[in-house]
């Protein structure tokens, strides 16, 4: 009678941990991985030898200081800046930034399984209870790009190229769009 109890009990112990063990291989993490194309900058022709860049007085009452990696910016409603003497440049964030809350008038974009989220140039993933700036994914297609974006051209083609990000003009069913088709080295 002891023999059958305890097989019993050893049955039902290997039960639990083959369940246990079930359940802790379902909560494998998804990861993105992205494939860029880079282009080397020596194949970059810039169409205006000066680089757009938009310069302000002051950043708005109401922006935060964001700290990362040892840099702090200013953001408001999407537009990041960095002090320079005594004006601030509206910059692209650099990557790993992240914010509690998106820009007013973002854009959703699924893309891989993925819904990004796009506002002024710059691409977002959530992240608990974030939104992180990623690389923006090859072929996600934006209705717009921010206004010192650069014209380039890439073996005699025109491009737009902003913050590292090279986009081609592309026609759809909603006409004249942005796609992303590669960074700078």
């Amino acid at each position: 009678m002891k023999k059958i109890g305890l097989s019993v009990v050893l049955a039902i112990v290997s039960i639990g941990i083959s369940l246990t063990d079930a359940s802790a291989q379902r909560e494998i993490r998804r990861r993105t991985t992205v494939v860029v194309k880079k282009t080397p900058r020596t194949k970059v022709v810039y169409v205006n030898p000066k680089p757009n860049v938009r310069v302000v007085r002051t950043v708005p009452q109401q922006h935060r200081v964001i700290k990362h990696r040892g840099v702090s910016y200013f953001y408001n409603e999407g537009y990041y800046y960095r002090r320079t003497s005594n004006r601030y440049i509206v910059i692209p964030p650099p990557r790993g930034v992240r914010i509690s809350v998106l820009p007013p008038r973002y854009l959703r974009i699924q893309l891989g399984g993925f819904p990004y989220f796009y506002f002024g140039g710059v691409f977002y993933l959530q992240r608990n209870k974030s939104y992180e700036v990623v690389q923006p994914p090859i072929g996600a297609i934006v209705p717009d790009l921010p206004e010192d974006a650069d014209k380039i051209t890439i073996d005699g083609k025109v491009h737009y190229e902003y913050g590292n990000t090279i986009y081609r003009l592309v026609e759809t069913d909603n006409g004249l769009q942005y796609e992303v088709v590669g960074e700078l080295e």
